[in-house]
């Protein structure tokens, strides 16, 4: 297993990847019924599922701010640079 988990789709200068230890397995199986491991298989979580799961918030929350999931996104990517 990677020491980063990939991301999704997202905007330009988004990143690719994110610290594993940021996300929730349990939040994973809440939202999407599978692990952590089995989403990284199939490509990741895009920079929205992700502020879901880091955040604990329910599936098709709103941030008030649309670009805060991408700025959350680069924080922990940031954050293992």
């Amino acid at each position: 297993m990677s020491a980063l988990f990939p991301v999704l789709g997202g905007r330009d200068g988004d990143p690719k990847a994110v610290q594993w230890g940021r996300l929730s397995n349990e939040w994973a199986l809440k939202l999407h019924g599978q692990s952590l491991e089995r989403l990284a298989e199939r490509g990741g979580l895009s920079p929205l599922e992700i502020w879901w799961n880091v955040h604990h918030l329910p599936f098709g929350s709103k941030p008030l701010d649309p670009m805060e999931p991408h700025t959350f996104a680069k924080a922990i990517r940031a954050s293992v640079e």
